[in-house]
């Protein structure tokens, strides 16, 4: 079920909550005063390092979430 619905159509759906959270924990992370990415790193790697976090991340609190869920 969307976290965000957006609209009727069945093209358009909203983000699931997994989406949401590893969204929120990119922003979080790329905002940060300083990022552990790594100075010798390009960049695809220091993104495909950050999306992956960002991933699991989320995935960590949607385990948390459910495993004290009363």
């Amino acid at each position: 079920k969307p976290f965000f619905p957006i609209g009727d159509d069945l093209h358009l759906r909203g983000l699931s909550k997994r989406e949401q959270f590893a969204m929120a924990a990119m922003q979080a992370y790329l905002q940060s005063s300083s990022p552990m990415i790594s100075i010798n790193a390009s960049l695809k790697q220091s993104q495909e390092f950050i999306a992956h976090s960002a991933v699991k991340m989320a995935d960590a609190l949607l385990l948390e979430l459910e495993r004290t869920q009363p």
